[in-house]
């Protein structure tokens, strides 16, 4: 299953298509296009990294945990003024 993702490159902001080895509730697990020693785990319906890390397996388990902290499928405005949302996704993110 492959997904566009926002890169930034000398021409500006290009949307490249990545494999995803997991999507599940708005989340998404992938390499990251331009740093491809990270996995990122992403905010499907904004296309945006909530974090990175450069284990497989812990971007799993992160993914997991943050599927747990609320609803992802919601839009990045909402998502964004979620705090409970933020502040798992920080917690979580400090633990990488």
């Amino acid at each position: 299953m492959t997904f566009k993702v926002p890169v930034r490159t000398t021409q500006g902001i290009e949307k490249v298509a990545v494999e995803l080895i997991w999507k599940q509730g708005g989340l998404c697990v992938h390499r990251l296009p331009e740093l491809p020693l990270f996995w990122s785990i992403t905010h499907v319906q904004s296309g945006r990294t909530i974090c990175r890390t450069r284990r497989k397996a812990t971007a799993l388990k992160a993914a997991a945990e943050l599927l747990l902290a609320g609803d992802w499928t919601q839009p990045r405005t909402k998502v964004v003024k979620d705090a409970a949302l933020h502040d798992v996704a920080k917690a979580i993110a400090e633990k990488l």
